[in-house]
């Protein structure tokens, strides 16, 4: 043989690891886990199949009429783990492997020497592989990955060349051990997108990870980032938070940075299409090829992004407002360079038939019933697999086993040490800060009179929201009739600044540096207060609660008087330099109920009956953070927009402009 010598094994009849021809032998060198391979195919040729055991997995070749450990340990882990093969009557072989002689277990009895590799290791998985591809390993360490995943191991992978199917356009990576070798997966090649299928204990988030993870250890990030959403808790993504290629993990726990990162998505989508027509070409890869032809000229192309879902069916459920961008993703990501990858225990009803058009990578680990099968693979395999975590079958490839991570953060920190800190730039404008201050706003937008910032995911950043001049309505649910009034009190002293004017205040907490501080359920005083403000203006008339003030009203002067008296409000205001900021709380109402008045309002809906009541496009409903509202000002249609919860007394004070007030 290639070792020199032949190699005896002990008979079935004798006891395990004791019989008189159970060796231990030792294997030095640089191809001494090779050369351990190989003398295992030759003990399973020679005794009609082995259980082989390895520090990077276990394979069955045939029937396990022995057993052999191969590993680098002095005290054997597959001899210490529960129910371990060879605890019964199979004879057992331990093969050492080690660099050098003092690196082996001091057990072995007799040494090799293996100066060169005999066989690759792609000749081990070709031998263990069977005609039915039941013979799979049980577990894949991730060390059994093509060189360790490229260098996550702390080696350098940069040596790992075209030939694997690493190119310079995929998003090529090793997944785990088929039952004709490594597998390789590649988003670009195989895909756009992939679905991934699973119950529950089959392995499925594991195998996202590993994926992932060796996704991104032969990628830099100048070539994929990853946008990460887990809506099953959080757990699965998290270790990845870390990760130089990460642009962001969300989760349902906080439901608004999701919204916002699939809007981003949406943004970037649309940003890459104006990308591509400037350079010219159709695709990504097209301008890969432009890049390299001329890189004096052609800029590099963006880097890919993945976005990873795990749970899709609950995401979907909880974000509906979402699916069309999610569609515009499936259906334009193959040239824009955008890929999903949509983890889920049941596909049927939350994955459309327009989206599995595009989605030609599909994954099923084990499923609990035929048709979760027949509906990811279109047959009924992934039914009948074992309940070896891990294990899997992709279409077009067959079965495979997903290589486990085992301490992803660790590998996290080593991937991160191969790709340095590259300073990208952010996929989308960052969120505005959740508490704003009017120095803020104008420190953003310098010179305009600003009452907010609009959010906007795009590169442009946030756009201030302009102040014309004219009146304020806020509108709310009644539960949130305080913020209703804090924003008063705060839309009051802005305005108050922007235009040099005193502030009458209608409020069960009015602000002290207001001229008039009258309560709603005083009458008299708010009767006074609406007949008499716009003889007396300019000025700026706060009211935090107008439906309690028109109510009190209405009780001492009657319905007709009252309704006479606020519309001569609304008609005069404009013409008598009166500002009018009010709230609505439990109310939302057309412009119209207010003669239209109201060229800015603040409206808290987050509902679509609300947004309809509201007259605005329920499609821009999304969830409001606590300093958060959808805008109306301008003329424009409303958006997302912070508006600052800071009500203190206007610069120069709030008393000044004229001796005019109520008590």
């Amino acid at each position: 043989t290639r070792l020199g010598a032949r190699i005896a094994v002990a008979g079935a009849d004798a006891p395990a690891g004791k019989g008189p021809g159970a060796r231990s032998l030792g294997f030095v060198g640089p191809g001494a886990h090779e050369c351990a391979l190989w003398c295992a195919g030759q003990i399973a040729a020679q005794t009609g199949g082995a259980r082989v055991c390895t520090d990077q997995g276990t394979w069955t070749v045939g029937a396990p009429h022995a057993v052999i450990h191969i590993t680098r340990s002095e005290a054997c882990p597959h001899c210490a783990a529960p129910g371990a093969p060879g605890a019964q009557d199979a004879p057992v072989v331990h093969c050492g492997v080690g660099r050098a002689f003092e690196d082996l277990p001091p057990w072995c009895e007799q040494v090799f020497t293996a100066r060169s590799a005999p066989v690759s290791p792609r000749w081990w998985w070709q031998v263990a592989a069977s005609d039915d591809g039941a013979a799979l390993p049980d577990v894949v360490e991730w060390e059994a990955l093509g060189e360790a995943a490229s260098g996550a191991d702390g080696t350098d992978g940069d040596s790992r060349g075209d030939s694997d199917g690493l190119t310079d356009d995929g998003l090529a990576a090793p997944v785990g051990v088929g039952t004709d070798g490594e597998v390789v997966l590649d988003l670009v090649a195989d895909g756009p997108h992939a679905l991934v299928a699973g119950c529950t204990g089959s392995g499925k988030s594991e195998a996202l990870l590993t994926w992932l993870l060796s996704m991104c250890s032969h990628h830099p990030p100048e070539r994929v980032r990853l946008v990460l959403i887990d809506y099953k808790g959080g757990a699965t993504f998290a270790p990845l938070s870390g990760l130089a290629h990460t642009e962001c993990v969300l989760t349902d726990i906080d439901p608004g940075a999701t919204a916002r990162a699939l809007r981003g998505i949406g943004a970037l989508l649309a940003d890459r299409e104006r990308q591509l027509a400037r350079i010219g070409v159709p695709d990504l890869r097209q301008w890969a090829q432009r890049h390299r032809a001329d890189p004096a000229r052609v800029a590099p192309p963006p880097a890919r992004i993945v976005i990873a879902i795990d749970e899709f069916r609950v995401l979907v459920d909880s974000h509906p407002e979402t699916m069309g961008v999610i569609m515009r993703l499936a259906a334009q990501g193959r040239s824009l360079g955008l890929h999903l990858v949509a983890a889920t225990q049941r596909p049927a009803g939350a994955v459309s038939a327009s989206m599995r058009a595009n989605i030609d990578i599909r994954v099923a680990l084990r499923c609990l019933t035929a048709a979760d099968s027949m509906d990811v693979l279109g047959d009924d395999t992934a039914a009948r697999i074992p309940r070896t975590p891990g294990r899997a079958v992709v279409t077009g490839r067959g079965p495979l086993q997903f290589a486990r991570t085992g301490d992803a953060r660790a590998l996290v920190e080593r991937i991160n040490g191969r790709f340095r800190s590259c300073g990208r730039a952010p996929l989308w404008a960052p969120p505005i800060p959740a508490s704003l201050t009017w120095e803020d706003v104008d420190a953003r937008c310098p010179g305009r009179r600003a009452l907010g910032l609009f959010d906007s995911v795009d590169s442009s950043g946030p756009a201030p929201v302009v102040w014309d001049g004219g009146p304020i309505e806020v509108q709310a649910p009644r539960s949130e009739a305080r913020l209703a009034a804090a924003w008063v009190r705060s839309l009051a002293a802005r305005a108050a600044s922007l235009a040099g004017l005193p502030v009458h205040h209608c409020s069960q907490e009015p602000v002290a540096w207001a001229v008039s501080r009258v309560a709603p359920e005083d009458a008299a005083a708010c009767a006074r207060l609406l007949e008499g403000v716009c003889a007396h203006g300019p000025c700026v008339l706060a009211i935090d609660d107008l439906p309690a003030v028109l109510t009190s009203v209405s009780s001492a002067m009657g319905q007709l008087r009252c309704d006479e008296a606020w519309k001569g409000v609304l008609r005069g205001a404009l013409a008598a330099g009166v500002v009018l900021v009010v709230a609505s709380p439990g109310r939302f109402t057309l412009p119209s109920a207010s003669m239209g008045v109201f060229s800015t309002r603040v409206l808290r809906a987050q509902s679509v009956d609300a947004a309809l009541h509201a007259g605005i496009d329920s499609r821009s409903v999304v969830r409001l953070g606590a300093a958060e509202a959808l805008v109306e000002a301008g003329g424009q249609e409303a958006a997302l927009a912070s508006v600052p919860l800071d009500a203190r007394e206007p610069p120069g004070g709030g008393v000044r402009g004229g001796g005019w007030r109520v008590r």
